[in-house]
């Protein structure tokens, strides 16, 4: 399966967590503040990841064509 299609592995997973924190908030699962520490977690986890595969592909020696 081609996940770059759709935006790739770390936003589905991102999305993923998104839709199930909503619909446990929705039915009263969670609290709001737990919502909310998650969405912050998971956001700031997606937000590092991405720094840091754009520095390590920035530092790759470029492959000669």
């Amino acid at each position: 399966m081609d996940f770059e299609r759709y935006g790739g592995r770390r936003y589905l997973l991102v999305l993923a967590i998104f839709i199930a924190s909503n619909a446990l908030l929705w039915f009263g699962k969670i609290p709001p503040e737990t919502w909310a520490e998650v969405l912050s977690w998971s956001s700031g986890a997606y937000l590092v990841a991405n720094v840091a595969q754009r520095h390590i592909e920035a530092k790759a020696p470029k492959a000669e064509e």
